[in-house]
Order: structure tokens, then sequence, then C-alpha cells
């Protein structure tokens, strides 16, 4: 097995490629075109969308058939971030990329430096060269999580909700750590993402976290007409992400039941 260094590459074989990184991390992979572009957001393939033509997400194992997948693709980017968003990447050891083909042969292996303060990994692309595919070593990092990576290769992402992802950012970080601890999915609500934004802007515009004039938070959620039968809210300041956000929930543990209550079935959020 060759081991690569950062700006590393090696060609590759035919066939049914294994991309395994073990350890606490969440692995994704980003397919593009020519211009460095998805063609949409079913072009990411991560935690809550395991799949896509040629490519599908198993644990911590991505395989990519390149001959399978959709037209016009000529890249797959191998994106790494930690599994618990709580952890910065700097705090857990050094992510380990692992390559083999079919077989179980062993291709190439890359670890990049250890991440300071980056929450995002780019661990290395798949690459068209020719009539071929090629490997190339990256561990280039990103300051501001997925969101960050999603906008630089093409995907929509709401200016408002600075993490949000394919399948909602907020709703995919809360059902990440719903998923560990074995309670079901919850889904975004607009009409509870319309209370929490009114609720914000009252407590802003009287420069207090709670106890703004006006009416109560579970009374502007009744005005969206949203029906319940239990609600819960978290109030917090200094966090400027929903990752960073979630990830004081979780600090905890009154909140932390909170996020991970099997009772829950919806969610909205707003700053």
């Amino acid at each position: 097995m060759l081991d690569l260094i950062s700006g590393g590459n090696v060609s590759l074989p035919g066939g049914t490629l294994a991309i395994r990184v073990p350890g606490p991390f969440d692995l994704s992979v980003l397919i593009t075109g020519e211009d460095g572009q998805v063609s949409g957001d079913g072009d990411f393939v991560f935690y809550n969308q395991p799949s896509a033509p040629g490519a599908s997400l198993r644990a911590d194992t991505v395989t990519v058939d390149a001959g399978r997948l959709r037209a016009g693709a000529s890249r797959v980017t191998v994106v790494v971030s930690a599994a618990d968003p709580a952890v910065p990447l700097g705090r857990l050891p050094a992510p380990t990329l692992s390559v083999t083909g079919s077989g179980g042969r062993g291709l190439a292996r890359f670890t990049p430096p250890r991440p300071t303060h980056e929450s995002v990994l780019l661990l290395a692309e798949i690459y068209r060269r020719g009539g071929g595919w090629k490997l190339r070593a990256l561990g280039q990092g990103y300051a501001d999580g997925l969101a960050g990576v999603a906008r630089d290769f093409g995907i929509e992402v709401l200016e408002d909700s600075p993490t949000e992802v394919p399948g909602g950012g907020f709703t995919a970080l809360v059902n990440a750590e719903r998923s560990r601890s074995g309670a079901p999915p919850v889904t975004a609500d607009a009409r509870l993402t319309s209370a929490a934004r009114a609720h914000c802007a009252a407590m802003a515009a009287a420069g207090r976290l709670d106890g703004a004039p006006g009416p109560g938070l579970y009374q502007r959620i009744t005005e969206q007409g949203y029906s319940y039968l239990t609600v819960a809210e978290q109030l917090v300041s200094g966090p400027r992400s929903e990752a960073d956000f979630l990830a004081y929930c979780l600090t905890d543990t009154r909140m932390g039941r909170t996020v991970r209550d099997p009772d829950l079935a919806q969610v909205g959020v707003a700053h």
C-alpha cells in the first residue's frame, strides 16, 4: 500500500473502490463535474443521504464505482468531520484514509497533518485523467464546517442558517446525535422556524434573552397553526453557528436530554 503525502497522487485500477476512515468521524463525498460544482443536492453523499449513482456510504466506508457515476461526473471529493459536533477535530486523532480495490487489495493510505481550528477536512479526491482515474491526497481544512464546503461546491446554503446542508443543516446535526442515542429522527417544520424567528426578533429588540414583551414562544407556535402535545425550547446566548449551538446544548444534562428526547418529532431554529 502506497503512503501518500499532501498533493501526492496515484493511478487507480478499474472496478469498485472502498474508501475507509475509521475512528470518531463522519465521512461524506461530493460528486462534481469538470467545473468543480455539483449538479444538485443529490451529488452530496452523507449520513442523511447515504447513496448516489456510483457512490454509497455505510458506517466508516464509502464505496465508489467511477463507471457508474452520474453523467458528466469527473471528480469525487472525500470529506471528513467529527462524528460528535461538540468535539473539534483538533481534539481527535488525525484521520487516516485508506483505499482498497477489488479483492481487498490495498492501494493507498493518507494521514494529513493533525487539524487545529478546522471543523472539516477535504481528505482526498478521485479524479478523471485521460481514460483513467487517479487519487490525490489533499488535507485541506475548513473552519466554517460543512456549510463552507457546500457553498464552494455549488450547494445552496440558506444565509440565515450557517450550517444548513441538504436534509436540513441543524436537523441533520440533531439527527446524527439522536441516532447515536437510539432516538428517532426529527424533521424541520417551517411553522416552528417562523415562530422561533419572531421570538428571536422580539428578544433582540428588547436586548434580553428571555422575558421580551409580546407573545411567548408557545403562543407564537400556536399562532402559526401548529398543534402540539409536547414542546420544548432551548435559549442560548453565545454560540455563533448551529453546530456550536448544538454542541453547547450537549454539554448540559437537561438540554442534552431534550435533544435526544424520543417524544419530539419536529424542530425549528432561529437566531
